[in-house]
């Protein structure tokens, strides 16, 4: 996994995207400890037990 990369969610089933606006586009952030963070081009989601 290219942590530098965007990345678009798209449905296993039906074979389409979330959406393909730029909100949509997520990257993978190693924290440590085996948890990761999901910055996405407009903002930031999280875990919120996650230690980053």
């Amino acid at each position: 996994m290219d942590t530098n990369a965007w990345y678009v969610m798209v449905n296993r089933n039906s074979g389409k995207a979330l959406d393909d606006g730029t909100n949509q586009q997520f990257q993978f952030v190693a924290c440590g400890d085996g948890y990761i963070k999901m910055p996405y081009r407009m903002g930031l989601l999280t875990q919120t037990n996650s230690p980053c």
